[in-house]
């Protein structure tokens, strides 16, 4: 979620510092503002998101999310999240598998019919996301860094309500 554009940061009075510049690396473009991590099911509901500073990876967010799930949940992601001790603590621990799509120089390369497995279960999670960024206006206006995440909080609920619905 970006605060604002590149060329006002310096005038940002919502947050300061430069743990809030991310990187969005497949659109080549920076931002600044938090980063938003959602676990949704495959019928498109949100179940639980994380926020963080832009800055931070998607893999760290990954590891700081506490991952509130029933036993033998399996929660998909992209590569970015690729961390080999973060599913295997998962797992032996929590009994949460994670399937993340692997790139293709991976180390634990995934075959074929899995890697298509993982990409079909993954879609109706990415479309979940653009519903939820649709219902985004273009700027969000808030006074503080709680009140901005407040907002995006109700946008959450407001489409998980409707998606329930």
């Amino acid at each position: 979620m970006s605060i604002c554009a590149n060329i006002r940061i310096s005038c940002s009075r919502l947050v300061k510092g430069e743990e809030y510049r991310g990187k969005i690396a497949f659109k080549r473009r920076f931002f600044f503002g938090f980063r938003l991590q959602v676990v949704a099911t495959s019928e498109k509901q949100p179940v639980q998101f994380f926020s963080l500073p832009g800055s931070y990876a998607d893999v760290t967010a990954l590891q700081l999310m506490h991952l509130h799930l029933p036993l033998g949940s399996q929660v998909f992601g992209d590569s970015a999240y690729t961390d080999y001790e973060q599913e295997e603590l998962d797992a032996r621990c929590e009994q949460i598998y994670l399937q993340i799509q692997r790139t293709s120089n991976s180390r634990r390369a995934d075959p074929s019919w899995v890697a298509a497995y993982k990409k079909t279960l993954r879609q109706p999670i990415e479309q979940a996301i653009g519903q939820v960024k649709l219902r985004f206006p273009q700027t969000i206006h808030a006074v503080t860094e709680s009140g901005f995440l407040i907002k995006i909080v109700l946008f959450l609920l407001a489409y998980a309500l409707e998606t329930s619905l």
